[in-house]
């Protein structure tokens, strides 16, 4: 959610601006939910590393990803994605000598390379993003919020976007992911450049 003065979107590339903030905001909690070890017994979802099988780096980057695929197909479809760091995923495709695509996600850090067997996974979501406008809202304005109102105390801080001459914009993206039963997931750490 973003809180925006009416004026500054009167007067720039406000409403596309927030829209897109939002928009990379919510892929970037996708990513660290998708790519987390939650177990699902909470509130977040379960993550692709909770339970998945962990290699040990070996010698070569092209050693470790063929032991990932050779553990993630094990028994599987034989299929191998990978998701590595934007700065690793790069690396890898400048090197002639790994013809694998390495897909790049902020919330994978430079230490883990992971590989999913894409048959594995059950995925559901809208076509786009929900975004709303409000004019007449009260919004709760913290990151970690309490409930809205509890035994009758309203929460703070608050804020009427009505009495201060503002728009609220809130996004809802309608997504469902799973692993399917046997799931093929690995992931393995290495250490970069750390000098102690």
């Amino acid at each position: 959610m973003v809180v925006v003065s009416k004026s500054l979107l009167k007067r720039s590339e406000g409403e596309r601006v927030f829209t897109t903030l939002l928009t990379e905001d919510a892929s970037a909690g996708f990513d660290a939910a998708v790519f987390s070890s939650e177990d699902g017994l909470r509130d977040a979802p379960e993550g692709l590393l909770h339970s998945a099988t962990s290699v040990s780096g070996a010698s070569s980057l092209l050693g470790d990803m063929q032991a990932l695929a050779a553990a993630v197909s094990a028994n599987g479809s034989g299929q191998v994605v990978f998701a590595g760091s934007p700065s690793f995923a790069a690396a890898v495709g400048v090197d002639a000598a790994i013809r694998a695509t390495v897909l790049s996600s902020l919330a994978v850090p430079d230490s883990r390379l992971i590989a999913v067997d894409p048959a594995s996974l059950i995925w559901g979501y809208g076509l786009a993003p929900e975004i709303d406008a409000a004019t007449d809202a009260v919004v709760h304005m913290d990151s970690d919020p309490d409930q809205a109102v509890e035994s009758g105390v309203t929460a703070v801080p608050t804020r009427s976007v009505f009495q201060t001459d503002a728009v609220a914009f809130r996004m809802l993206l309608p997504v469902a992911f799973a692993k399917a039963h046997g799931c093929g997931c690995g992931h393995r750490r290495r250490v970069v450049g750390v000098i102690q």
